[in-house]
């Protein structure tokens, strides 16, 4: 399996701050579709909606992996929301205080 691997903050910058970098929750997020994963947004399930897509210029195809930072402040649950090649997007609602690794499945 290739994986991609890079950072993105949302929120805050956590390099400001030594309580804002304790807070920062690394996530691996994989594609485990059948269809290339061409955005993902990353947002507290309280507060502001987050627009800016985490993957950039990047793209996950099936099989593949990112490694992201998410976080800033205390917020654990997040709204992970994924676009795909097909049109379709799966959101889900994971906690990031506990969970290491998600999956985007094709359900």
């Amino acid at each position: 399996m290739k994986t991609v691997k890079f950072l993105v903050l949302g929120g805050l910058i956590a390099a400001t701050s030594v309580a804002a970098q304790a807070a920062d929750r690394r996530l691996t997020v994989v594609n485990a579709t059948a269809h290339t994963m061409t955005r993902l947004y990353a947002s507290p399930t309280t507060g502001t909606p987050v627009d800016e897509d985490m993957l950039g210029d990047t793209i996950l195809k099936p099989g593949q992996s990112a490694q992201l930072v998410v976080g800033g402040g205390d917020a654990c649950d997040f709204n992970l929301k994924a676009s795909f090649d097909d049109d379709k997007t799966r959101a889900r609602k994971v906690n990031v205080c506990e969970v290491r690794t998600y999956r985007f499945t094709g359900e």
